[in-house]
């Protein structure tokens, strides 16, 4: 897909007049989790060191390799909506396994405004986690100059000159956002024998499961007669308690499904 970088590319060559690589300013894609099938957020964040600036202008390409996070849409971030956002601002989308974002940015064409010294939040990724995608998995989200054609590079300009800024990736954690509580089998609201009772109707009767996350009361991703035994174990006051998400309800990081718990609001 084709669209109108060039047009950018142009624009910040009016301002830019040398590289540079810039130890003091560093972009860094935000961590953030989803369930399979979810749409996630994920922030481009700028920070220019102390002393350094002003920013007028911007692109990066962003690329996530494995292809199990599908490139939705790209908004412009705080920094750019609270200065009433920039004069030019294009990206594009490139779907599928290595596909990702490209996007630049001219802050003015009559220089009203740029960034300065501090965090600043530039762009809003927006990803759709594929449904086919593994819990307990995870996907990253790289930056790399191999976007568009020609491909769009991820550099700043400052004071007039382009600086490739120190870089920091992301990923996207793959995990149920279904609620539960560790050691809970039947959902009942609370632990007690009838939970290792559940746990073992499972394992040996074919009894319904709706989360199998739950009955994994040791938190070691499998659900066996140990967990069984830990419940009773925990029960008559002999035994630690389960791991998180025990406390309180929680999503906590799974490999196991969870399509329903109703001991949790």
């Amino acid at each position: 897909m084709k669209t109108p970088q060039s047009l950018v590319v142009v624009a910040l060559s009016l301002v830019a007049t040398s590289f540079a690589f810039g130890q003091s300013h560093t972009t860094t894609l935000s961590a953030t989790s989803g369930a399979p099938g979810d749409t996630v957020f994920v922030e481009l964040l700028l920070e220019i060191g102390p002393g350094e600036g002003p920013v007028q202008g911007l692109s990066y390409s962003v690329q996530n390799q494995d292809g199990l996070l599908d490139a939705v849409g790209v908004s412009q971030g705080s920094a750019l909506i609270e200065n009433g956002g920039a004069s030019l601002f294009t990206h594009a989308a490139f779907p599928g396994p290595g596909g990702g974002f490209c996007f630049s940015a001219v802050f003015s064409f009559l220089g009203s405004w740029s960034l300065g010294p501090g965090t600043h939040h530039i762009a809003t990724l927006e990803f759709e986690i594929s449904p086919t995608a593994e819990l307990g998995s995870s996907s990253s989200l790289s930056f790399c100059d191999c976007l568009n054609d020609p491909p769009i590079a991820s550099i700043v300009v400052i004071g007039g000159q382009t600086v490739v800024p120190a870089l920091i990736n992301g990923e996207v954690n793959i995990e149920s956002d279904v609620a539960f509580r560790r050691g809970d089998a039947n959902a009942s609201g609370t632990i007690d024998i009838a939970d290792a009772i559940t746990t073992l109707s499972h394992l040996f009767m074919s009894g319904t499961a709706d989360c199998q996350a739950a009955m994994d009361a040791t938190g070691d991703n499998s659900v066996d007669i140990a967990d069984a035994l830990f419940v009773l174990s925990y029960v008559n006051g002999s035994g630690p308690t389960p791991p998180a998400p025990f406390d309180s309800c929680g999503s906590g990081p799974t490999v196991l499904p969870c399509d329903s718990f109703d001991g949790c609001p």
